[in-house]
């Protein structure tokens, strides 16, 4: 119960109430922020307490690791990325994996060697990764944290860095802002604010889209941030077009895991839940 009110609180962090919507990622509409604008917000009193906290997994990292890795990660090279305060890299420790923690904020950074100095941390971008190619036999990214990347030709060039410092068959894990779950979900997002949000964009239509970027409230100021939100369809044909095959797909919701283990189908994952995890491997060269 713990780890589920540990969630429950990130994802009101993470999720905060949506005041602003983006129109289209088709547009210009949304310019790139700098590096430094990134670190600074995520380096903010605020940022380093929420992301600071117990470590912990989520019941879908679990499942997306146990399934990729059924033998344990003794010895495994993994790359977590956006690590916070160690959240996941605690874990992938432990789990016996030569794991190094990467992100870009250096109050985080701080605070996850304070937590375990026997953990390798460093400070880096998702964008310019300071590693040779075919490092790692897994990189995770948690928590949505690759939504927070923007406009999408910043995500793209940082999927595209994952699959460069990926061995060969090597594996992506990472969960994103699900807007099918707007039409759909119930978990997590039945809260009254939650369901104003959704009816909002289901009524206005941009629910409608294959993807799009959400400002997240405040919707100005140093803690302003902008989401990605994409249907799964999307999601999964831009990872093909950058090299990458889906292996699997994990809910944080018992009752969705069950219905995709007793039916065999993930589409109820798909459609339901708000930030489902997926498993990726490395295929062919990114076009």
């Amino acid at each position: 119960m713990q780890l589920y009110a540990t969630l429950a609180h990130n994802s009101q962090i993470e999720g905060a109430r949506t005041a602003e919507f983006i129109p289209t990622l088709k547009t210009n509409v949304i310019h790139s922020e700098s590096s430094e604008t990134d670190s600074k917000l995520w380096d903010s009193p605020e940022s380093v307490a929420a992301y600071s906290g117990e470590p912990h997994l989520v019941r879908s990292e679990r499942a997306a690791f146990d399934s990729c890795f059924s033998r344990g990660l003794e010895g495994r090279r993994v790359l977590d990325l956006g690590c916070g305060g160690g959240r996941t890299t605690h874990f992938l420790h432990e789990m016996g994996a030569d794991v190094v923690g990467v992100d870009i904020s250096q109050n985080l950074i701080r605070a996850a060697k304070q937590r375990a100095p026997q953990i390798d941390f460093r400070l880096g971008d998702a964008e310019s990764l300071e590693f040779d190619d075919e490092s790692f036999d897994l990189v995770v990214f948690s928590f949505n944290g690759l939504d927070y990347l923007h406009p999408k030709s910043k995500r793209c060039k940082a999927i595209r860095e994952m699959w460069r410092v990926l061995c060969p068959n090597g594996r992506l894990i990472f969960s994103h802002h699900n807007l099918a779950a707007f039409f759909f979900g119930w978990y997590k997002f039945m809260r009254p604010w939650k369901l104003r949000f959704r009816a909002k964009h289901i009524l206005n239509g941009n629910a409608l889209k294959n993807e799009c970027y959400i400002r997240e409230l405040p919707a100005s100021g140093p803690g302003a941030l902008i989401a990605y939100h994409a249907w799964p369809t999307q999601v999964i044909a831009d990872l093909r077009s950058l090299g990458f095959e889906l292996e699997s797909i994990h809910s944080n919701s018992l009752l969705l895991a069950f219905l995709q283990r007793a039916l065999r189908i993930t589409v109820l994952t798909k459609l339901a839940d708000p930030w489902p995890y997926y498993t990726f491997v490395k295929r062919n060269s990114p076009r």
